[in-house]
């Protein structure tokens, strides 16, 4: 499996449908089937010719008329409960959040590294190395804002 291109039309897709959401709290979940080891239902793959795995069934979550069943054959199902647990609109968010942030300390860095040695900089290039955190931010924000036409 390859890994999509992060692309902004994908993280503002992402973002919205996060937000859209609801928070995906199956532990206050109405658990409708708490199956014991080996339960079945019918395969609604192969049209009830054959028999899966049944691992959780949910609804009512997030307080809302939601539903969300987990089977399978094989362990695959159980490993895409534990995904959807984790992978729930919050953790995308911040994801999403912390990617944009890097993303800014990036543009930071680039420029800074691209222009270090330029007329842009003046008598600020001894404050930049001498301060740190959000002092350098702010002062390569400001000269990345005066060489942009």
């Amino acid at each position: 499996m390859t890994a999509p291109t992060i692309t902004d039309d994908l993280v503002a897709e992402l973002e919205a449908l996060a937000k859209s959401a609801t928070p995906q709290d199956l532990d206050n979940a109405e658990e409708i089937i708490k199956a014991d080891p080996g339960a079945m239902i019918d395969c609604p793959v192969c049209g009830g010719e054959g028999y899966a795995s049944l691992e959780n069934d949910y609804c009512n979550f997030d307080n809302h008329a939601i539903g969300v069943q987990f089977y399978g054959i094989g362990s695959e199902f159980g490993a895409g409960e534990r995904y959807f647990r984790a992978a729930n609109p919050a953790t995308i968010l911040a994801l999403l959040a912390e990617r944009a942030e890097l993303k800014r300390d990036v543009g930071r860095y680039r420029w800074l590294k691209d222009n270090a040695k330029s007329e842009f900089f003046g008598d600020q290039l001894i404050d930049m190395f001498t301060c740190s955190g959000q002092k350098i931010d702010r002062l390569v924000d400001a000269a990345m804002q005066e060489q942009t036409p």
